[in-house]
């Protein structure tokens, strides 16, 4: 089951600026606590023989100070899975699109709060997800901007 809806520019903004607002964080103002991908994120390699991928729908949109992410599957039982998160760091412009997420353990994957996110795209472009050891998630993306961000979010279903 894919029900994905690709947004527009401004619906992605729409989107990303309501859930910046639930959290009381503008995305345009500087944070007192700056967060800063002060590390490479952890390239996920099972240690399993077996890994799971499903079709997977990215958006991310990028403000002056903030990113916002989300990513969402459908598991084989059927289940909608879905991360929403945020990073700090200087970006600009978004990217969605129908991508790929690939894991080994979906326990361990939705128990992930950490994240980090790069993307560039001009037109065109790719966007990679990752949480560490716990899976990635790509796409070859519509958009505009870029960055590398590191931060938090929730998994829901």
């Amino acid at each position: 089951m894919t029900d994905f809806k690709i947004m527009s520019p401004e619906e992605l903004n729409q989107k990303a600026l309501a859930y910046f607002k639930k959290k009381g964080i503008d995305p345009n103002k500087e944070p007192a606590n700056k967060r800063i991908l002060t590390t490479a994120p952890v390239k996920f390699e099972s240690a399993s023989d077996s890994v799971t991928t499903h079709t997977c729908h990215i958006d991310v949109a990028s403000f002056l100070f903030y990113t916002y992410v989300n990513c969402s599957y459908h598991s084989d039982a059927g289940n909608k899975w879905e991360f929403e998160g945020d990073s700090g760091g200087l970006g600009a412009g978004g990217a969605v699109g129908v991508g790929a997420i690939v894991y080994s353990d979906s326990s361990e994957l939705h128990s992930t709060k950490d994240f980090a996110v790069a993307y560039g795209a001009e037109g065109g472009g790719a966007v990679v997800i990752t949480w560490g050891k716990y899976g990635t998630a790509t796409l070859v993306a519509a958009g505009g901007g870029g960055g590398a961000f590191a931060g938090t979010g929730d998994w829901t279903d």
